[in-house]
């Protein structure tokens, strides 16, 4: 799957529910594009927990109770077929409630006064990195390692236009992580940006 970093900056300016931010919008492009249904279940369930994590990442009290709520349960899963546009075909483990304009008030993303180290990854990816810290659940650390990892690289393409390399993203992530997490990437492990700053997505084993 090959498309052009530059089409994701329109996502920008129209991005829904912004709290999630672009890196689960391009989770969810991809789970739209895997052929084997088992496998876009499972690749569901994982974007799941991760609108989950980022939900909590501003209350460390949160997800204890919330993960036992029917009710939030069925909001996670109600987010994620109205920001794939209803594409995602999934066997949904909730009756999905589709959005209206009367459940859903879009309101302009607000860029908190943080201290951001670097400002070319942002403050989402930056709370996903200090949440990646904490995670002690390895399946789930795993899967937003990569998604985090992807989204830096993009970020990078966008902002800096150099140093896309998969070892720059491990050493960043060690900086961010105390050096408790120093990822190995492979090749295949993320996403390639050649020179043009055109993506190519590793399929997936």
């Amino acid at each position: 799957m090959i498309f052009n970093t530059t089409m994701d900056n329109s996502i920008k300016t129209q991005l829904k529910l912004p709290e999630y931010g672009r890196l689960v919008l391009q989770m969810i492009k991809h789970a739209i594009s895997i052929s084997d249904r088992n496998e876009r279940n499972e690749y569901a369930k994982l974007i799941i927990r991760i609108m989950a994590t980022i939900d909590d990442a501003d209350d460390e009290n949160a997800y204890s109770y919330r993960k036992y709520s029917a009710d939030y349960n069925s909001k996670l899963w109600d987010h994620l077929a109205f920001l794939s546009n209803y594409e995602l075909d999934i066997d949904y483990p909730v009756e999905i409630t589709r959005v209206t304009p009367e459940t859903y008030n879009a309101k302009p993303l607000e860029y908190p006064n943080h201290n951001i180290k670097y400002k070319h990854y942002g403050h989402m990816l930056e709370k996903l990195l200090h949440k990646l810290n904490e995670t002690e659940d390895q399946e789930l650390q795993n899967a937003l390692l990569i998604a985090t990892a992807n989204r830096m690289k993009r970020n990078l393409a966008d902002w800096k236009g150099d140093g896309i390399t998969n070892d720059k993203v491990s050493d960043d992530i060690s900086e961010y992580t105390s050096g408790n997490i120093k990822p190995n990437f492979s090749n295949k492990d993320l996403i390639h940006i050649d020179v043009n700053h055109k993506v190519k997505t590793p399929k997936l084993s």
